[in-house]
């Protein structure tokens, strides 16, 4: 049965969160400032920025390439972008995507269990603990595992249907990356600003 549920993702390869990520790429900002200028669209006096809608259409365009990923198990049916989850300082940690779901938990469950094995490898290659790092995240049994940390498996459900491979390998996530860059060009110039300086830094709508 279908059922909504808010889901936090927690694995940055699914999304990289935008702190020093190829998300939102500065260089490309000013690559685009600087085309303008020598096209007469702006003046030296001018720059872009980047505006906050940004980063929502940013995270929907995100959410909907990921779930483009996940075949038909007839485990989630729809996904919508709601926020994201961003920490009070980027030392430790970025950006993460939260997405409602229509999905069926006891189907996932099922999917779950078949792979468990698979599960364990995946929670103790990305969510052990390690110098300097402390996980709380434990994996005692399939039922204990799913109860607690759902969106982690639902994180495992993600990244097997991009990678199709039960190493996880990186190499499997280039096509979903090339995908997110193209969307990532695309929304910079829509929803970039640009700031005057030779008014006081007054802020206003690019001109397209």
């Amino acid at each position: 049965m279908y059922i909504d549920y808010e889901y936090w993702q927690h694995d940055p390869r699914l999304f990289s969160g935008y702190y020093h990520s190829f998300l939102f790429d500065s260089d490309e900002l000013w690559e685009m400032e600087e085309h303008d200028k020598e096209e007469g669209i702006i003046t030296e006096n001018q720059c872009y920025e980047v505006g906050e809608d940004y980063f929502n259409a940013m995270s929907t365009a995100v959410t909907k390439v990921l779930f483009e990923y996940v075949t038909d198990e007839g485990i989630i049916q729809k996904a919508k972008f709601k926020k994201l989850n961003s920490p009070a300082y980027y030392n430790y940690e970025n950006d993460k995507l939260v997405v409602d779901l229509k999905i069926d938990l006891d189907k996932l469950k099922d999917w779950a269990i078949e792979r468990e094995e698979e599960l364990k490898k995946y929670v103790q290659k990305y969510h052990s603990s390690y110098d300097g790092y402390v996980s709380y995240v434990t994996y005692e049994d399939i039922d204990q595992f799913f109860a607690r940390w759902t969106d982690i498996v639902i994180d495992f459900y993600l990244i097997t249907a991009i990678t199709i491979n039960e190493d996880f390998e990186e190499d499997r996530l280039d096509d979903y990356f090339m995908e997110l860059s193209e969307s990532t060009r695309d929304l910079l110039y829509e929803y970039k600003i640009v700031c005057d300086n030779s008014t006081d830094d007054e802020i206003k709508k690019a001109s397209t």
